[in-house]
């Protein structure tokens, strides 16, 4: 019985932590946002913000523009502009050049995620840049940034399964449920570029 209404407490608590439509002012985001709450295998969450070191290179600008475009008009919930930045994504990741077979193989998996923010539905767009997320994270390790980005982390998303996304500032703007909880997540990790 404890555990019962244990869960239904966190559960409360969850909700109420993300949900900004109740929230008369807006704190700054940190990453103790959600600490205390069971999020299963995304304990990261409440963790310290971590910084990432990569090599700096202009490679990916165009197409992080891009991604940044796609993840503006999701969080402002404008599908018809996520889907002409997604457009504007593919056509750049096309572009992208490099003779390391692991990066390769990513920008062939990003084309084709990146074709699928084409959709008319925003929800499918969503999850398409969420999984989008983890592959341009895995790429910029490998090819490095010409910015400084912040991966940034929502609990709630997909069934509390969890999903991230990246930006090119600090404070907290949720492209994964737009205006209905703009301000939920957590800066997860700093990716830097060591200057040449």
């Amino acid at each position: 019985m404890k555990k019962v209404i244990l869960s239904f407490a966190v559960l409360a608590l969850t909700l109420t932590a993300c949900n900004d439509k109740k929230q008369d002012t807006q704190a700054p985001a940190t990453t103790e946002e959600h600490a205390g709450h069971d999020h299963g295998d995304h304990t990261t969450a409440a963790a310290p913000e971590k910084v990432t070191t990569v090599k700096e290179s202009n490679l990916l600008q165009s197409s992080l523009d891009a991604y940044f475009l796609v993840k503006k008009a999701l969080q402002e919930d404008n599908s018809t502009e996520a889907t002409t930045a997604g457009k504007t994504l593919v056509t750049n990741l096309k572009a992208v050049v490099t003779e390391d077979a692991a990066a390769k193989e990513l920008v062939k998996e990003l084309i084709e995620t990146a074709t699928k923010l084409e959709s008319t539905d925003i929800k499918v767009q969503r999850s398409e840049f969420e999984d989008l997320t983890e592959d341009l994270v895995k790429l910029i390790s490998i090819v490095g940034t010409d910015r400084v980005v912040f991966e940034q982390y929502c609990p709630m998303f997909d069934n509390g399964e969890g999903g991230k996304w990246l930006s090119d500032v600090e404070e907290l703007s949720n492209p994964l449920y737009g205006s209905s909880m703009l301000k939920c997540g957590a800066n997860q990790n700093k990716i830097a570029f060591q200057a040449k």
